[in-house]
């Protein structure tokens, strides 16, 4: 009973991943419209940055700048003007282990459960690396995934971005 209970749980959290992907996680804007500086350029670039074509293979992107200058600001706005096939996740300071790095994780795929990293994101990566398959495959782009503040990771969890950084070549070059 547990393991049928656990491959439906399974099943569905792939759904779920897969109609988060289609259909993007639309991050929250935070600050106030009136309260936003356009910056159409920046928005512009973003917006292709976050959009790319199955061509367009391997490509890795550093958004930079100084504290409050906007970049999340801007991100978010380009994550939810495309809104389809962009996972927006945004890992708050508060990160003190690879558990609440899970939980961020999961919140934004729009999984059901926490994702236990060490012990399950290899996982999850392969559910996304799927994903992204099928979703490149009916929309002939390829989906995007954005880490805002990655920074707040600490060189101790530098093997967590050396498999994210893995996975996305492999699945841009299938």
């Amino acid at each position: 009973m547990l393991v049928l209970m656990l491959t439906l749980m399974n099943f569905y959290n792939d759904y779920l991943l897969y109609k988060t992907v289609e259909n993007g996680n639309k991050p929250e804007l935070k600050v106030r419209e009136d309260k936003i500086v356009p910056r159409l350029q920046i928005l512009a670039s973003l917006i292709e940055i976050f959009q790319p074509d199955v061509t367009d293979i391997a490509n890795y992107h550093v958004v930079t700048g100084e504290h409050g200058s906007g970049k999340t600001t801007m991100s978010v706005i380009a994550a939810q003007k495309i809104g389809q096939g962009v996972i927006y996740v945004n890992i708050k300071g508060n990160i003190k282990d690879l558990k609440d790095l899970g939980k961020v994780l999961g919140k934004a795929i729009n999984f059901k459960e926490s994702v236990s990293l060490m012990g399950h994101l290899t996982r999850k990566i392969i559910g996304l690396d799927s994903t992204a398959a099928a979703y490149k495959k009916k929309y002939k782009k390829l989906p995007v995934l954005v880490f805002d503040n990655i920074s707040a990771l600490d060189k101790s969890h530098s093997e967590i971005l050396d498999l994210l950084q893995e996975n996305a070549k492999e699945v841009s070059m299938n």
